[in-house]
C-alpha cells in the first residue's frame, strides 16, 4: 500500500502523520490549474487542414533546399541547442545523484587502541584487556521511504523541464534561421532595386543636364533628380549595412562565424503562397514546449512540497559493523571478529519543518500562477502571429497584383519607347515608378515571411524535427517510445 502511494502521492494528507500540521492537504492532484480555452481562435476562422505541429517542418513550404541544409545544420550546431543540452546532462545527473540516495553508504576504518583498560566488544567472546590493531567496516544505511520517491519524482520532472525547454530552443531557432534567411534574400534583392533605380536617375540626370545646356530644361529638374540620387546613395548603403547584418546573424545561428554568405537561391523562386495550419488552440498548447516546461516545473514544486513535509515520516536506519580486533590475553597474541547490526526508526520533530511546508506551498502556487500565465501568453501570442499572417497574406496578394499591373505598364512602355512614341526620359519615369512598387512586394514580402515563422514558433513548430530521442503530447515531454 505504501508503495501505491509514494508512487502517485499527488494527494498526501498531512493527517496521516499526525496533527502536526493541523490537517492540511499537500498541493497537487496530478493535473494543472484549469485554464478556459476557446474553441477557434478569435481573430480567424481557420478551416485549414491541422498538421502534426511538433514533427511538422513547416519552413520546407518555402521550396528552398538551401533553407532546409541550413536549419539541420543549426539544429545540430547552434550554440543555444549545444548550451541547452548540457542543462539536460546536468539535470540528468541531479536525476541520478538522487536515484543513489536508495543505495547505503559504506565506511571503511581502522587503526590502534592501547591502554591498560578491559574492552568489551559486542559479539566477542573474551574481554580484551590490550588492544592492538583494529580494521572493520560500518556499512549504513538511512533513508526516508516517502520522501525518497518524492526527491526522484522531483528531479524527474526537472530532467523534463530541461527538455522541453531544449525544444523550445529549436523551436525558436528553426523560426530564426529562417527569418534571418529571408532577410539576406530579401536585402539581395532589394539591392538590385536600388542599383537600378540608381542606374535610371543616373541617366535621367544626364538628359536633363542636357536639355539644360540646350536651355530645354530647368535647373530646379536636374537639382530634384540630384537629390533623388543622393537619397537612393543613402539607402543603398543602409540596405548593404542591412545585408551585412542579416549574413552574420545567419552564420551565427548555424554554428559558424561571421563574414560573407552568398546565398544560392534568390527571393522570387521562394514560395509565398503558405497557408496557415489550422491546429485549435487545445491541440496547440497540448505540444507547445514553453507549456509542457512550466508543466514540468509545477509538477516538480508539487514533489517538492512532498518531499519537505515528508521530513515529517520517521526515517529508517539500519547499520552493521564488522571487525577484525588483534589482541593480546595472557601473554599470547590474538585475533577475534566483532560485529553487530542495528535497526531503527527516528522521527524528528523540527518546528522549522513546518515553516519549510509553508514555503514549499507558496513555491507551489507561485508555479501555478506562472503556468497559467505561460498558457495565456501561448495562446495570445498565437492568434496575434495568426492575424498578422493573414494580414500579411492579403496585403502581399494586392501588392502582386498592383506589381503585376506595373509590370504590364512597363512593357507598354517599353514598347512605346522603342516605336518612338515615348522619349527616354518618359520611359525611365515609368521604369522608376515600377521599380518602387517591386521595392514595396519586396518588403510586403519580407514582412509576410517574417509573420510566417512567428506564426509557427508560436505554435511549437518542427519542435522534435530530426530530434530522434523526445516526443511531446499532452503537455509532457516523453522519451520516444523505441
Amino acid at each position: 500500500m505504501l508503495s501505491k502511494i509514494i508512487a502517485k502521492h499527488r494527494i498526501i494528507s498531512l493527517s496521516s502523520i499526525g496533527i502536526l500540521l493541523g490537517g492540511c492537504m499537500m498541493y497537487g492532484d496530478g493535473a494543472p490549474p484549469d485554464v478556459k480555452m476557446p474553441e477557434q481562435w478569435p481573430a480567424i476562422k481557420n478551416s485549414a487542414q491541422e498538421r502534426p505541429l511538433p514533427l511538422y517542418p513547416w519552413w520546407q513550404e518555402l521550396k528552398s533546399d538551401e533553407l532546409n541544409e541550413l536549419v539541420s545544420e543549426s539544429l545540430k550546431n547552434n550554440r543555444q541547442i549545444l548550451q541547452s543540452i548540457n542543462s539536460i546532462e546536468q539535470a540528468q545527473a541531479q536525476l541520478d545523484t538522487v536515484k543513489l540516495g536508495w543505495l547505503p553508504s559504506l565506511n571503511f576504518f581502522g587503526g590502534s587502541i592501547n591502554g591498560n583498560t578491559t574492552l568489551f566488544f559486542q559479539g566477542l567472546s573474551v574481554p580484551v584487556a590490550n588492544v592492538g590493531g583494529i580494521v572493520g567496516f560500518l556499512p549504513t544505511y538511512v533513508v526516508n521511504l516517502l520522501q525518497q520517491p518524492a526527491r526522484q519524482m522531483q528531479a524527474g520532472q526537472i530532467l523534463e523541464a530541461s527538455q522541453a525547454d531544449y525544444l523550445a530552443v529549436r523551436t525558436a531557432m528553426i523560426a530564426q534561421v529562417t527569418t534571418a534567411y529571408v532577410a539576406v534574400l530579401v536585402t539581395e534583392h532589394q539591392t538590385q532595386i536600388l542599383q537600378d533605380m540608381q542606374d535610371s536617375l543616373k541617366k535621367r540626370a544626364e538628359i536633363a543636364s542636357a536639355l539644360s545646356t540646350r536651355g530645354l530644361g530647368t535647373e530646379f529638374g536636374q537639382n530634384q533628380l540630384e537629390l533623388e540620387l543622393n537619397a537612393i546613395s543613402g539607402q543603398l548603403a543602409q540596405n548593404n549595412a542591412n545585408q551585412q547584418a542579416a549574413q552574420n546573424v545567419l552564420l551565427i545561428l548555424v554554428g559558424r562565424s561571421i563574414g560573407r554568405f552568398k546565398s544560392k537561391q534568390s527571393l522570387d523562386q521562394i514560395n509565398t503562397n503558405v497557408p496557415s495550419p489550422g491546429n485549435m488552440p487545445v491541440s496547440v498548447v497540448a505540444t507547445r514546449p514553453d507549456v509542457a516546461a512550466a508543466r514540468s516545473r509545477l509538477d516538480a514544486t508539487n514533489y517538492g512540497v512532498t518531499a519537505t513535509a515528508s521530513s515529517l515520516f520517521p526515517s529508517i536506519s539500519l547499520n552493521a559493523l564488522v571487525t577484525n580486533i588483534k589482541t593480546t590475553e595472557n601473554g599470547s597474541n590474538a585475533s577475534s571478529n566483532a560485529n553487530f547490526q542495528a535497526a531503527y526508526a527516528a522521527l524528528v520533530l523540527d518546528p522549522k519543518i513546518i515553516g519549510a511546508i509553508s514555503s514549499s506551498n507558496a513555491v507551489y502556487r507561485s508555479a501555478a500562477i506562472a503556468y497559467v500565465d505561460v498558457v495565456n501568453s501561448a495562446l495570445r501570442e498565437t492568434d496575434d502571429a495568426l492575424s498578422a499572417y493573414e494580414a500579411q497574406r492579403v496585403k502581399l496578394g494586392h501588392d502582386t497584383e498592383a506589381f503585376s499591373k506595373a509590370k504590364n505598364n512597363l512593357k507598354i512602355s517599353d514598347s512605346m519607347y522603342r516605336q518612338g512614341l515615348l522619349s527616354q526620359s518618359q520611359f525611365l519615369q515609368n521604369k522608376a515608378q515600377y521599380d518602387l512598387v517591386e521595392a514595396a512586394v519586396t518588403q510586403t514580402k519580407l514582412t509576410e515571411l517574417i509573420a510566417m515563422a512567428k506564426l509557427y514558433q508560436s505554435m511549437g513548430g518542427g519542435s522534435i524535427y530530426e530530434e530522434p530521442n523526445l516526443e511531446i503530447s499532452n503537455g509532457k515531454v516523453r522519451p520516444t517510445q523505441k
